[in-house]
């Protein structure tokens, strides 16, 4: 079962619009734009772990692929479905449900996302069951796309945002530092929910452990999270958001993500994995994929 605190922080309506705000943006753009690279033919069967209200889903949707929706959190759901029907948009299946347990049939996908569920499950037990499951359900040269968040993230917010100045959150930071273990005992959403975060060696090491091939991790927000006043930037047309609109801008902001001295300052990273022989080569925030092929974000 989920933790009950991950379940309470995002019952709040915090990830309803959360992509189409702030730095966020960057990271939905980002994200987008590494999921095309690999999906190469129309329509293909995705399967869409963690989900939330359904962002990456519905999208996916209207590029013409078959989509299934899964996340623990019941108002997400709830969310998605009124969407869906007040849209008209069509979603094969939206569904409550928890990534170490998919209830789908061995092979039957072409992709799988898992966008969510590698960070919210704090026992590596925990994670490596779900990558597994996202093996399982994945056809022979499946890709799945998963992401992470740095091991980093909390002391870079908590310098950026002076959210230092509240010595419950240095406490966080401190133990997030030790062990990756991220708690809120506080009543504060800035400061987020249960996580675990990692490094990028340990992401690696999870991805082949599970039976995956890694084909690589990306950096998805770099530098970008950090630049100050991005929202009102991005509102006024300005710069700030010139990483957003325009593709030869990202381009050069890819490149940077896919250093590896990079990975650390990013908030999030993206794995790319492959579980068959038959693999796409190109480089793939951290998504883990197999084709079987992993890519994992990193946030």
């Amino acid at each position: 079962m989920i933790n009950k605190d991950i379940i309470g922080h995002y019952d709040s309506g915090i990830e309803l619009n959360r992509l189409n705000v702030g730095t966020s943006q960057l990271e939905r753009v980002r994200t987008q734009e590494i999921i095309l690279r690999y999906l190469h033919k129309t329509p293909l069967r995705i399967l869409d772990v963690g989900a939330g209200p359904g962002f990456y889903s519905f999208w996916l949707s209207d590029l013409g692929h078959e989509v299934h929706l899964l996340d623990p959190v019941s108002k997400h759901v709830e969310y998605a479905r009124k969407y869906a029907m007040g849209s008209h948009k069509k979603i094969s299946s939206i569904t409550v449900g928890e990534a170490q347990h998919l209830e789908y049939d061995s092979e039957y996908f072409d992709v799988v996302l898992m966008l969510g569920p590698l960070y919210h499950l704090t026992e590596k037990d925990a994670r490596l069951r779900a990558l597994s499951e996202a093996k399982r359900v994945l056809s022979k040269g499946g890709i799945l796309f998963c992401a992470a968040v740095s091991r980093y993230a909390s002391m870079f917010d908590g310098y950026f945002r002076n959210l230092i100045s509240d010595l419950r959150f240095i406490e966080i930071m401190n133990r997030d530092l030790k062990d990756g273990q991220h708690r809120n005992n506080t009543e504060n959403l800035d400061y987020w929910t249960t996580a675990y975060l990692h490094r990028p060696d340990e992401l690696k090491e999870e991805v082949i452990q599970s039976g995956l091939k890694l084909e690589n991790i990306f950096a998805i927000d770099s530098f970008g999270w950090l630049i100050p006043n991005f929202q009102k930037m991005a509102e006024q047309g300005l710069p700030g958001l010139a990483l957003v609109h325009y593709p030869s801008r990202r381009k050069r902001y890819l490149t940077y993500g896919r250093k590896r001295t990079h990975y650390g300052g990013s908030n999030q990273e993206i794995n790319f994995a492959a579980q068959s022989v038959n693999l796409w080569h190109q480089p793939l925030r951290c998504i883990v994929s197999t084709r079987t092929r992993v890519h994992v974000n990193s946030g």
